[in-house]
């Protein structure tokens, strides 16, 4: 079989009720020349059957014999990938009928070869707005900026240079963060960002920014968040203090919920060495002295209470 231009490697678990979706939004693309990876992370639902209705020869399916994460799956799927580009659509997202055709044309107006990602927009299911915005369009962001994410906010998607990636693969033990590779990569590849929309997103209560997960996975939050930084605070001291301090809040807070005071404090003193005067720093005080069904149920409230007031 011929080298496709692109790969989509789409990970799933448990998701015959979304997977369809996505899948359809994939195979009515107006540019036809790609593979859809689809691994099956030890899913207990009959996912196979499903794919097998669509009868496409352009879809690879693949099913892990026990689950072992997103990231373990998005590995497989970079290992089967053969395209020159490499796309990662969750399975519940949605591409709109071009993102394929828009990606394709952004890849041959890019003439710098530094350029290993092309960036797009998000579109909310819901509101049908798009997710974030950029400082302008066509912005291309180095390392610093890419990490310090003031000049390019919100959801995107992304079509990555195969030898952009290279050997470089997702974290096992971690469930998510991405940004670990994607920033590890910024480190020699430019990102170019662009208005463009591609994907509708449909939030998932799974998220890493779901409560849930937070609290009942702290300890890989903790090393996700420890591993950014160490690799990254030195950068965020020097161009965005304020983000490193949102990570050392955030080490503060996932050590607190694994019962881990002594992590605890030393990220917490780091906090008041960045700003003193930061109510943050002040409210992670206060949680510390409080055990940790006490902390548990003042996130859930807070969280809660957020809803409430934004709805």
């Amino acid at each position: 079989m011929s080298e496709p231009i692109f790969s989509i490697i789409t990970p799933t678990y448990n998701g015959a009720k979304v997977l369809p979706r996505t899948v359809k939004s994939i195979l009515k693309q107006t540019f036809p020349d790609f593979e859809l990876i689809i691994i099956d992370d030890g899913s207990s639902e009959n996912i196979e059957d499903i794919i097998r209705v669509f009868n496409d020869n352009r879809i690879i399916y693949k099913k892990l014999p026990q689950n072992r994460g997103v990231n373990t799956a998005r590995n497989y799927g970079l290992d089967m990938a053969r395209g020159k580009y490499i796309n990662f659509v969750d399975h519940d997202d949605e591409y709109l009928p071009n993102a394929l055709e828009a990606f394709k044309n952004l890849w041959q107006d890019v003439t710098d070869k530094k350029i290993g990602n092309v960036v797009t927009m998000c579109i909310d299911s819901k509101t049908r707005e798009k997710m974030g915005c950029l400082e302008k369009d066509n912005l291309v962001l180095g390392y610093k900026d890419i990490i310090c994410r003031e000049k390019a906010k919100g959801e995107f998607r992304s079509s990555w240079k195969k030898e952009a990636i290279g050997n470089m693969r997702f974290d096992e033990e971690l469930l998510f963060q991405e940004s670990i590779l994607w920033w590890r990569l910024a480190k020699k590849w430019d990102f170019l960002y662009t208005d463009i929309s591609t994907t509708i997103f449909y939030k998932n209560p799974s998220s890493l920014s779901s409560v849930g997960y937070q609290i009942n996975s702290p300890h890989k939050m903790v090393k996700a968040t420890e591993i950014l930084l160490n690799e990254h605070g030195e950068t965020w001291i020097q161009c965005c203090p304020q983000r490193y301090l949102l990570y050392l809040n955030a080490a503060v807070l996932f050590n607190l919920l694994t019962g881990n005071k002594n992590k605890a404090k030393h990220w917490i003193t780091l906090s008041f060495r960045q700003n003193m005067f930061s109510l943050k720093n002040w409210a992670l005080c206060f949680l510390y002295c409080m055990p940790r069904n006490i902390i548990v149920t003042l996130i859930k409230l807070r969280r809660k209470i957020k809803k409430e007031v934004n709805y």
